[in-house]
């Protein structure tokens, strides 16, 4: 019968200790009892092996990252990294994993139901908190990765925080606070937030940079409260809030609160850059003495207000010495705003430029429902320069509204701009004037027209201004046209132009500027391009 033999296979072994382990020979296994560790002998040289020494073999005890080694870049390319292509550039797996923190590392889910309070709070306040501040090399960015994430208390963002997500309506913070987000000095720490009144141009939260994530507040509150924070950047940025079309007016509800303590302590030098915001009674909102704002690219659509300046300022009070000062606003659109795009009651240096305004002012109604100017500038030494107003091509000359309709004004106080860039309407013979297009007449105004005639019929070109002059408290217009003809002499003057001042509505207040034309150029056909400039 067979005879069964089980046998017992040892290897060598011992302790590791400081001097490791002995030379194994050839094809030996050692085993390391104190540190768990196995080994086999490489052989001799003489035998094909590489070198003399002993081989370690990988188990469960070891650690993974210290038996990868090195580190070097690559990318198939050819690439030195080093002086020379012998002497690359080594790091730790560690050291490369470690280049790049995300909310996952520090417990955040992101899976649209977990509060990732907690987990989000412990990421800031460990990486930005309770780091060496003072040194650049700890200022890292914590990278959002694609998520809903979320929230249910505010948080708190302390200096050089950089927080970016992987872009609107991939990383998504849905938050149900009052308060999304609020900002802290540095002398805070984890846990323990610095008061306000600590607040110090040195220590005030700085150097902040959130972009690439979309943000939604399901309830009536501040998104940002942008309290004493400069020289920090908002980018990329999608803000939904809770306010719909037609809805009540809720003052506490702001996408960007934007406060400072005093003088000394501003929010100051700070750009919102592709910035997106939706539902919410004020887009953006400031009463203090900020200065040096920058707002771009901005696409504000369905709210309230778009941006409010100065509505509660209290000329004195801490932090407002002034109402807000050198607010930029440029390549920006406005759609669906209720009231004013942009309001300044208090405050000086705001500069529109390069702005869309649709549907804005007319309660999210038609221009037909228009009520409110679409900039207002309660002060003077504000300015729009090559905006776009949609009011102004549908109240001007379009023909639903051109007659029974007030022109509620585009700019409403003291300004200087330009309408549009340059409008065109077709002439032809009409020997009794004809109203042509429109202007505001709700305030002095001075116009001036700049225009050409030009006929497809008949050698007739005329290129002038017209200047209108509007005494409002007087109910007095004048009318100046200076042009240059060339063409025809006996078609010199029968191109003419007029304005009055005529109440539109028949509320018994004159409020809007019509222009008229009269042709007495019989089967005449051509152009009339016209550009208009403002000073109220």
């Amino acid at each position: 019968m067979a005879v069964v033999q089980i046998s017992r296979i040892q290897v060598r072994r011992g302790k590791k200790g400081v001097d490791n382990l002995p030379q194994l020979a050839s094809g030996e296994l050692g085993w390391a009892i104190d540190t768990q560790e196995i080994y086999v002998g490489n052989g001799s040289v003489s035998e094909g092996a590489p070198a003399v020494g002993n081989t370690k073999v990988l188990t469960e005890h070891d650690n993974i990252f210290q038996l990868a080694g090195q580190y070097t870049y690559r990318n198939n390319s050819g690439v030195s990294t080093g002086v020379s292509s012998t002497q690359p550039v080594q790091r730790s797996l560690q050291q490369r994993l470690d280049d790049v923190v995300t909310g996952l590392d520090f417990g955040m889910i992101g899976d649209g139901v977990t509060d990732d309070t907690i987990a989000f709070q412990r990421a800031i306040d460990q990486l930005f908190i309770n780091t060496n501040k003072a040194n650049p090399s700890s200022r890292v960015t914590l990278m959002l990765t694609p998520g809903n994430y979320v929230l249910t208390a505010t948080i708190k963002v302390p200096p050089y925080a950089n927080i970016v997500g992987a872009g609107k309506d991939r990383t998504i913070i849905t938050t149900s606070a009052t308060e999304g987000f609020t900002f802290v000095n540095g002398e805070s720490t984890p846990g323990a937030y610095a008061a306000v009144s600590t607040n110090s141009f040195i220590n005030q939260a700085k150097h902040i940079n959130i972009q690439g994530m979309t943000l939604t507040q399901s309830v009536a509150g501040v998104m940002f409260d942008v309290h004493s924070v400069r020289d920090s950047n908002f980018a990329d940025l999608k803000v939904t809030g809770s306010w719909l079309s037609g809805g009540a007016l809720v003052a506490g509800q702001k996408a960007f609160s934007i406060v400072g303590d005093s003088a000394a302590v501003m929010s100051n030098n700070n750009t919102f850059d592709n910035v997106a915001v939706s539902g919410y009674t004020y887009a953006f909102y400031s009463d203090f003495a900020i200065k040096d704002t920058l707002i771009r690219n901005g696409d504000f659509n369905t709210n309230a207000y778009g941006i409010v300046l100065g509505e509660n300022t209290v000329l004195g009070g801490l932090g407002q010495d002034t109402g807000p000062q050198n607010t930029r606003i440029s390549n920006s659109s406005f759609d669906e705003i209720a009231r004013n795009a942009i309001w300044v009651k208090e405050g000086s240096d705001t500069a529109s430029n390069n702005n869309t305004f649709n549907s804005v002012g007319n309660n999210n109604g038609t221009e037909a429902s228009s009520a409110y100017a679409v900039i207002k500038f309660d002060k003077p030494n504000n300015t729009s320069n090559n905006d776009f107003f949609k009011r102004f091509e549908a109240l001007s000359f379009e023909q639903q509204y051109i007659v029974n309709q007030k022109f509620t004004p585009v700019i409403e106080g003291s300004c200087q701009f330009d309408m549009n860039g340059t409008s065109e309407l077709e002439v032809v013979f009409q020997s009794i004037a004809n109203r042509y297009f429109r202007l505001p007449g709700d305030a002095n105004t001075n116009y001036e027209i700049d225009y050409v005639y030009h006929s497809t019929a008949y050698e007739a070109h005329r290129s002038g201004i017209l200047y209108i002059s509007l005494d409002y408290d007087n109910d007095n217009i004048t009318v100046r046209d200076e042009y240059n003809f060339a063409g025809s002499s006996g078609l010199v003057t029968n191109f003419e132009l007029t304005a009055s001042l005529v109440d539109e509505n028949a509320d018994a207040t004159k409020d809007t500027v019509e222009i008229k034309v009269s042709n007495a150029t019989a089967t005449d056909a051509g152009t009339f391009k016209f550009h208009v400039r403002s000073k109220r």
